[in-house]
């Protein structure tokens, strides 16, 4: 398992289950820099405009928007946040919506909160690596520029 820190990612957890939100957010805290949570889609949506949080983390089935209708709206705004789906659901048709949108995971209810972890390190390890890539492709158009300047 990737040793990727935790420490400084942000989560939205979108969970309509007070009891369960109150429970996995507390144990959330204890790993990263900050939790953000909602109890539906819609809100799940608004605070996740306003925080733009590194990694989301949202159950499927839940009141006024569901997760997978949320993940879609939030898609449009950006492609690569990651998405993590959690659900009590073993019907397929829930798993095959939401590859279509493009998820990073998807855990079944109860959540082994290890196996959570996991998962999250795997995710952020990912972010990490995208971000290096971004910065040596801005290194290299840089430099391209310069050379351009030069000739």
């Amino acid at each position: 398992m990737s040793s990727a820190s935790l420490d400084d990612i942000t989560i939205l957890y979108v969970e309509d289950d007070k009891s369960i939100r109150d429970i996995y957010s507390e144990q959330l805290r204890t790993k990263v820099k900050e939790v953000y949570t909602a109890s539906n889609g819609e809100d799940g949506y608004l605070k996740f405009q306003s925080i733009h949080p590194d990694i989301i983390i949202t159950d499927i089935m839940m009141p006024i928007l569901d997760g997978v209708e949320m993940s879609k709206k939030i898609r449009q705004d950006d492609e690569f946040v990651p998405i993590i789906i959690t659900s009590t659901s073993n019907d397929r048709q829930y798993l095959y919506k939401t590859l279509d949108i493009g998820i990073h995971g998807y855990m079944s209810k109860p959540i082994n909160f290890n196996e959570l972890v996991d998962l999250l390190q795997s995710v952020n390890k990912l972010l990490q690596l995208d971000n290096e890539k971004k910065i040596h492709e801005k290194i290299l158009k840089d430099r391209f520029n310069m050379q351009r300047l030069l000739v």
